[in-house]
């Protein structure tokens, strides 16, 4: 099974800054490569040639409806806000996971 995953941010620096983590890590640990890298106007998404996505979602009212099953965090956002938007964007899969940052 793939990963899909999305990172919350409160701020777009931060949200890029755990974007570019992620892809150093997947060279790292995961030995995947970016088969698409799209970087632009507060949008990020990486596609890896294992199959695993990621992509960047500011944790605003307007993020409901997205799917995930990882997400990692902003430490800066509100409870409220994750538990009532990221938390549910967070579906049962194998990857299942909440992580902060």
């Amino acid at each position: 099974n793939f990963m899909k995953g999305i990172v919350w941010y409160n701020t777009l620096e931060r949200g890029m800054e755990m974007m570019e983590k992620i892809e150093e890590n997947y060279k790292r640990y995961h030995y995947a490569n970016v088969l698409t890298k799209t970087c632009g106007n507060r949008r990020y998404e990486l596609v890896f040639d294992n199959g695993d996505y990621w992509k960047m979602v500011p944790a605003h009212e307007s993020a409901r409806g997205n799917a995930c099953n990882i997400s990692y965090i902003d430490n800066e956002i509100p409870f409220d806000i994750i538990h009532d938007i990221v938390k549910p964007c967070t579906k049962a899969g194998p990857y299942q996971a909440f992580k902060y940052f």
